[in-house]
């Protein structure tokens, strides 16, 4: 699940947030399941807190869970090559990504190759229109330093 909320939001971070994060399925591995017990221990917290030595053991358990649970995030940012940054894309570039997602998708569920076409047209417009943009801003440089 964590996959697919992955691929369906890329074209959306990398619009807005201009980057993209490399170890999102080795750190979704750890930070899924561990969230969930945050989730389930938080909803015992909040049902064991008439009881005051019962919550204040739970609160403790949860407070140190959420710190391991930062300081894991915190750790797996430090590794190298953990965010590729400064990639930017237009929101015609972002349309593209989500074509192509699309018919990979139906072409996987479907089996059928007018979804894989969809795909690779998207694909090959986003490169395309990557590249002219790319042109024109390597021009503009040129230009600027005449």
């Amino acid at each position: 699940m964590s996959i697919a909320a992955q691929i369906l939001t890329t074209p959306i971070s990398l619009y807005y947030f201009h980057q993209f994060p490399v170890y999102f399925l080795l750190s979704n591995l750890v930070v899924v399941p561990v969230s969930t017990v945050v989730l389930v221990a938080t909803l015992a917290l909040v049902l064991l807190s008439p009881i005051k030595i019962i919550a204040g053991f739970v609160g403790s358990l949860l407070k140190g869970l959420i710190w391991w649970l930062n300081t894991f995030i915190e750790r797996m940012e430090d590794f190298p090559l953990a965010v590729w940054s400064g990639i930017s894309i237009n929101l015609a570039q972002s349309v593209l990504l989500f074509i192509c997602i699309a018919g990979i998708a139906f072409w996987l569920m479907e089996q059928r190759k007018v979804g894989l076409w969809w795909a690779l047209s998207g694909l090959l417009i986003f490169f395309c229109d990557k590249s002219c943009i790319l042109l024109q801003c390597r021009q503009t440089a040129k230009t600027d330093r005449v």
